[in-house]
């Protein structure tokens, strides 16, 4: 069995979902809440072709987006040969998300994050990332029984129908609200995070030079903040670039040039530059450092990532992933023993 905490941090819950997308062709996914546009996140995990949805219609005073959502789903999936099939229950309020190869299981995410763009990027979540075939089976059994009305293509086309009278006869108005944060006024306290990010890429590798000099390195997301530290990675080398800290909370945004996957822009500082000047010469592999840090470490529970692991096979997705602060320290140790 493998078990891991997930939460939308470096590697967030949709990239979660993603992978374990990748090798699968069936999906069930069991959220109350739906993504206006779920279809683009459907559109993203290209490998599924059955498709099970598992919502709340009702439950939660959000029938009418619901089902539009629902709508767009539809024809999304008839448009692309998708076998959809959909499933509702006022009462659900669980959210998990298993896939399947064939019949053969190949992992689940239970979370408290909806399947929705924040749900699964942006808001604050938790969750646990679990590969065992009897514990999936057995969640899936639960799900079927528990969420056991069928929502077919024809009630949805009426229920459809029917929303849309709703919201001619029921204009949407903004009610007031009370945020209690325009009251009060926090400082929030940000603890020194430690990532590591990999620069270069296929057919590209980052040149063997100093890498020394303040720098602006593009990132997915902007979750990042002043005083978070990198390990760099260069793919193609496999070897360590140096340590850097993020100088800025607030990064450059070139959302609208959609060709460019990493869109926003954080100026980082070299906190190694004796050791980044010549990084290429030295060669310290990042994927054999866990193995040395396991020997070394003090305490058993010192882990490489802050999801529990003990190596860095998470380094192959491409996105940065969050070390704990002793492999951090281990690796600074490491980079300073060869000057």
């Amino acid at each position: 069995m493998n078990v891991e905490i997930t939460w939308n941090g470096g590697f967030n819950h949709k990239e979660e979902l993603l992978a374990l997308a990748e090798k699968s062709d069936t999906f069930y996914m069991v959220s109350p809440f739906l993504a206006p546009d779920i279809e683009k996140i459907i559109e993203e995990m290209s490998t599924i072709k059955n498709l099970y949805v598992y919502t709340n219609i009702d439950g939660f005073d959000m029938g009418v987006e619901i089902i539009e959502a629902l709508s767009r789903l539809q024809k999304y999936c008839e448009k692309e040969n998708i076998s959809l099939n959909m499933f509702y229950d006022d009462g659900l309020h669980g959210k998990v998300y298993l896939f399947y190869k064939g019949e053969k299981a190949t992992g689940f995410v239970t979370a408290s994050a909806n399947f929705t763009t924040k749900g699964l990027t942006k808001n604050i979540e938790y969750g646990i990332l679990i590969e065992d075939e009897t514990l999936q089976n057995e969640m899936l059994k639960n799900v079927r029984n528990n969420v056991a009305h069928t929502l077919s293509a024809a009630y949805l086309s009426y229920l459809y129908g029917k929303a849309q009278e709703f919201k001619k006869k029921h204009p949407k108005q903004e009610k007031p609200s009370f945020k209690s944060a325009k009251f009060v006024r926090s400082e929030k306290t940000k603890e020194t995070r430690y990532f590591l990010k990999t620069i270069g890429r296929d057919g590209k590798p980052h040149p063997k030079k100093p890498f020394v000099d303040d720098v602006k390195l593009g990132f997915k997301k902007a979750t990042y903040h002043k005083g978070d530290v990198m390990v760099i990675h260069a793919k193609e080398h496999g070897l360590v670039v140096g340590i850097y800290m993020v100088l800025e909370d607030i990064p450059e945004e070139y959302t609208e040039d959609t060709w460019d996957k990493w869109p926003y822009k954080y100026m980082l500082r070299c906190l190694t530059p004796d050791f980044s000047k010549k990084w290429w010469q030295e060669e310290i592999k990042t994927l054999e450092l866990p193995e040395d840090f396991i020997i070394h470490r003090l305490h058993e529970e010192d882990h490489v990532t802050m999801r529990g692991k003990d190596n860095l096979n998470a380094i192959s997705y491409g996105s940065p992933f969050q070390l704990t602060k002793e492999f951090a320290d281990y690796v600074l140790k490491r980079l300073n023993e060869t000057l």
